[in-house]
């Protein structure tokens, strides 16, 4: 059987997995790594603060990105773990994040407005809105589009992170 490539060493995924599991579980002053709902992507990933990025002082759609429209304290996080394996392939290696309990929804404060959720941004935590930067970004995660209703409560299942990056090279 022909090597996979790109391909790593299980050395490669596991410390930047734990790594990754660290910071966003770690109370940074006196805030735990948050999970944001988000309604659209930032055009760039190197300067997302502004669009993705909650603290501990978000209220509602105060010291929040432009584009949360909730968010919740990171409950727990699994791994890593070995993950699946492609067909035939690498052995892929995943976080699991739990389940997150109701968070609240915040559009406008009408009640009324919806608006469709897209994905999650996994973020360090952070006391203060003005102190985070795409520094404190680490993930950011696609969903099934999410119909959400102002002031409605939603709330996520277990995910996975799964790293598995390989693709067949030919056998020459």
């Amino acid at each position: 059987m022909a090597l996979i490539l790109p391909s790593a060493p299980a050395n490669f995924y596991e410390p930047s997995l734990t790594v990754f599991k660290e910071s966003v579980l770690r109370v940074n002053g006196s805030t735990k790594g948050q999970m944001a709902l988000i309604t659209a992507v930032p055009a760039n990933i190197e300067n997302a603060w502004a669009a993705v990025g909650v603290a501990g002082d978000t209220v509602q759609a105060t010291n929040r990105g432009s584009f949360v429209i909730g968010n919740t304290d990171v409950v727990d996080i699994t791994g890593p773990l070995i993950g699946p394996e492609e067909s035939p392939g690498e052995t892929g290696y995943k976080l699991t994040f739990d389940a997150t309990p109701e968070m609240t929804i915040y559009i406008d404060g009408t009640g009324t407005t919806t608006a469709t959720v897209i994905g999650a941004a996994i973020l360090e935590g952070v006391d203060t809105y003005a102190g985070g930067t795409t520094d404190h970004l680490k993930y950011i995660f696609k969903t099934d589009p999410i119909v959400v209703t102002d002031g409605g409560l939603i709330s996520l299942p277990e995910m996975e992170l799964i790293i598995n990056y390989s693709e067949e090279v030919p056998v020459v």
